[in-house]
């Protein structure tokens, strides 16, 4: 249920926002990201290495400001699936865009726990064409918070669509 919940309010943000037609200019309306992503988990005072995905969609404004929704997997020892939204700011390039984001919503660990997850970070984006770029490297701080603070690192690339 809450699953659910976390994504309508993802997308009734995405469709109030979406109706304004002012964007950052020579940026895309939209962004569809996914790919690749590693976290090194702190977890219970051990350091784990997980990997998985990272989705996100990113709806650009004027002056590189944005407004990102995300979900990620992580799997290994343990599992962890996260949904945040937040805002994005993409700095000015032609062929090379680098962005800067923070991020908060929920973790959830194995089936049942349910944190808050917040990821603090930004990457690069290297232009292939009009609707094509590579996602580089992003790197975030994406620290959980259950009862304690769990400091984790997450490293992500993969492929950009944009319209």
């Amino acid at each position: 249920m809450r699953k659910f919940a976390l994504v309508a309010l993802a997308i009734a943000a995405f469709v109030v926002f979406g109706s304004q037609e002012a964007r950052a200019q020579g940026a895309p309306k939209y962004e569809v990201f996914g790919g690749y992503s590693y976290k090194s988990d702190d977890i219970i005072r051990e350091r784990l290495n997980l990997n998985g995905f990272e989705a996100s969609v990113t709806r650009n404004f004027s002056n590189g400001l944005g407004i990102e929704g995300s979900v990620n997997g992580h799997y290994g020892e343990h599992t962890h699936h996260t949904y945040m939204a937040g805002v994005k700011y993409t700095f000015k390039g032609d062929n090379i865009r680098p962005y800067v984001h923070a991020l908060a919503g929920l973790d959830q660990f194995e089936t049942s726990s349910v944190g808050l997850a917040t990821a603090f970070g930004g990457g690069v984006d290297a232009r292939i064409n009009d609707r094509i770029s590579i996602r580089i490297v992003q790197v975030d701080y994406a620290p959980v918070f259950y009862p304690e603070a769990a400091h984790n690192v997450r490293v992500s690339t993969g492929i950009v669509f944009t319209f």
